[in-house]
């Protein structure tokens, strides 16, 4: 059995595992940098956008943003070419993926497969979603 151990190299935390044994050292299993992101200051980087999103996170396998709608706004996203988690942090609003319309609101956690139509609609307060896309989003949309 392994266990997580935190590695520092080069002036960064990797993630790594070390056997469940006394004498386990902690081994490398494969080089992925940990980083970690200020909530706050994404928002202040939005904040000074004129945009409804922020990306701030890609690497090739996924990327990370943070998606703002205003009360009464429409949703004007059209579907994505990767699969995308929304994790709702602020608002009120109902999703809609096809025919399926539910509320959301904090705390929501709302999973779309790629080339889903979906959006936010009937938003009733100002809502905030951290966005998830795998792999990174456009990254498998055909080149133009």
């Amino acid at each position: 059995m392994f266990l997580a151990c935190p590695l520092w190299l080069r002036g960064g935390w990797f993630l790594a595992a070390r056997s469940s044994s006394p004498s386990g050292k902690c081994v490398i299993l494969a080089r992925i940098p940990v980083y970690i992101f200020d909530i706050d200051a994404v928002r202040r980087a939005l904040d000074a956008m004129d945009a409804n999103g922020k990306e701030f996170m890609r690497v090739e396998t996924m990327s990370a943003g943070l998606y703002r709608l205003k009360a009464g706004e429409t949703d004007r996203q059209k579907p994505h070419t990767e699969d995308e988690i929304y994790f709702v942090t602020r608002g009120q609003a109902k999703f809609a993926a096809g025919e399926n319309v539910q509320e959301v609101g904090a705390g929501s956690i709302i999973y779309v497969e790629a080339r889903r139509d979906h959006r936010f609609v009937d938003i009733t307060e100002d809502l905030e979603a951290l966005v998830i896309f795998a792999p990174s989003e456009g990254s498998t949309a055909p080149q133009r």
